[in-house]
């Protein structure tokens, strides 16, 4: 599924207009009226035994739900209330036009200009649907409309926002000042990525997208720097075996990782190679004595052993997965410059490599490679804080695929990935059960294991993310507890999962 930023809607919007003669009116009246179909939909109980109230803003958006307003009241939910937010001359034309019709038809219009009892009647109603902003803001609410945000949040009612939580920033996810908190979003033509990124998931509930009016030629023509990796792309991508085959024709990954301390990082990572049907996986090991004495028992038989410094230790090698525990040292340095030199194309940097990498100067990676950090291994890669990257996800995994010339995947709650084009794709499972050592590494080998087999690095990084993403989100829908979800627990939900996808 395409996502599109508010710059692309906008375009498509104007687009729409030049191209196909269909007026801005025309798509507010389709917006608000099967707008109000899905709220009757979706809350009829609530309709039927309560009140609604429409909070409306001068801009179109609040012409949404003005003429949400009209088609319920006509239908018959006559204790619908309109409340108007924001100074009477920053309305729109067509939010005059709406606002007219709606006073014609006798719905009843409260203004909220500062009239506290006009505001704490909002706790009365049932059914809340926000119009107050839509898309395009850019600043911090402030003043009375933000007052009318916190006692929309402080009423115990369901809340509707139009094509996004007012408050919410379209783009980046977030929260300018504060925003509603929506129990479901009706959503125009395609859903913008701020419902995904930073805060928009846990402010915008429910996601539903509605076609309006807009041609779908025009979602594939101006739409093009977002999108959504899915189960549907998962299942595309995901190899199929032949009866015929065997191992040599699944790949062979090179896994650099694990150390004395940390050999738990190199046996998961390459225990979720094997998980993913990779036919050989290599760890390479820093030190013939310690290394061989620290990884009996923890790493399973049927992973073969190399050493770091063999210099034939890239041959014959269709992947490769360096960092999960490796060092930070001169010589994962070295390593990496070896890779970048060898004729190995599909190469997966995570962990202590990043942080390695994070130290070598003005250094450019083959567009195939695939670094896989979380915000503050990226917040180290990029020399910028954390809450820089949090306040805006897309730009900054943008920026550093960028900077290095190949992908990236910014983990995290609907982690990124970025390619060196400025296309990202957001990725739609998991949850905080994931948030625990090792499971990055989990993912590392499921992705290398991927590459191995000869899936390209957006179809690899994606659909290892979105399978790493589902197992946590079916554990949680056995009716687990997330505190207890354990690293292995991943390669575990693996078979039955795979098995789930394919079938469909």
């Amino acid at each position: 599924m395409r996502l599109a930023t508010p710059v692309e809607m906008k375009e498509i919007e104007r687009l729409t207009e030049l191209e196909f003669k269909i007026t801005s009116e025309i798509l507010m009246e389709s917006a608000g009226a099967l707008s109000a179909r899905e709220v009757q939909l979706s809350f009829l109980p609530e309709l039927t035994r309560g009140k609604l109230a429409v909070v409306c803003g001068p801009g179109n958006n609040g012409g949404d739900g003005l003429v949400l307003a009209r088609h319920l009241y006509s239908q018959g939910f006559l204790a619908t209330e309109i409340f108007l937010a924001g100074p009477p001359e920053a309305r729109t034309d067509l939010f005059t036009v709406q606002l007219k019709r709606a006073e014609k038809q006798g719905l009843k219009i409260t203004r909220l200009d500062g009239d506290k009892a006009a505001l704490e009647r909002l706790r009365q109603f049932n059914v809340i649907v926000d119009g107050l902003f839509g898309i395009g803001l850019s600043r911090n609410i402030e003043g009375i409309v933000l007052d009318v945000v916190r006692q929309i949040n402080a009423c115990n009612a369901e809340v509707i926002s139009l094509d996004i939580s007012s408050g919410l920033c379209g783009l980046t996810g977030q929260v300018l000042g504060d925003a509603v908190r929506a129990n479901m979003t009706l959503t125009y033509g395609l859903a913008k990525p701020g419902l995904v990124a930073g805060l928009g998931p846990e402010y915008s509930g429910k996601v539903r997208v509605i076609q309006v009016g807009f041609p779908r030629r025009l979602f594939r023509d101006v739409a093009k720097s977002h999108f959504s990796f899915n189960e549907r792309l998962a299942r595309r991508w995901l190899p199929v075996r032949t009866r015929q085959s065997n191992k040599s024709d699944h790949g062979r990954l090179l896994v650099i990782a694990g150390q004395p301390g940390t050999w738990g990082a190199a046996a998961l990572c390459c225990e979720a190679a094997y998980c993913m049907g990779v036919g050989y996986v290599t760890l390479a090991l820093a030190d013939k004595e310690q290394s061989l004495r620290y990884m009996v028992g923890d790493i399973g038989a049927e992973v073969l052993t190399a050493f770091r410094d063999d210099p034939k230790l890239f041959a014959n090698k269709s992947a490769v997965v360096i960092g999960p525990g490796a060092g930070v040292g001169e010589k994962t340095k070295e390593l990496i410059r070896g890779l970048i030199s060898s004729e190995v194309r599909s190469v997966l940097v995570d962990a202590d490599g990043l942080t390695a990498l994070s130290e070598m100067e003005d250094i450019k990676l083959p567009s195939t490679w695939l670094l896989t950090p979380h915000t503050g291994e990226l917040s180290r890669l990029l020399k910028v804080s954390v809450e820089e990257i949090d306040n805006n996800r897309f730009y900054f995994a943008t920026l550093a695929a960028k900077k290095f010339g190949c992908y990236v995947l910014l983990k995290g709650y609907r982690s990124l990935l970025a390619g060196p084009d400025e296309r990202v794709a957001v990725i739609t499972s998991g949850n905080a059960a994931l948030a625990k050592a090792g499971t990055g590494d989990v993912l590392s080998g499921m992705t290398g294991a991927l590459m191995a087999q000869g899936l390209g690095t957006v179809q690899a990084g994606g659909t290892a993310a979105y399978l790493h993403g589902r197992a946590a989100d079916d554990w949680l829908r056995l009716g687990r507890d997330m505190k207890s979800f354990m690293p292995r627990d991943l390669m575990g939900m693996l078979p039955e999962l795979l098995v789930q996808i394919t079938r469909q």
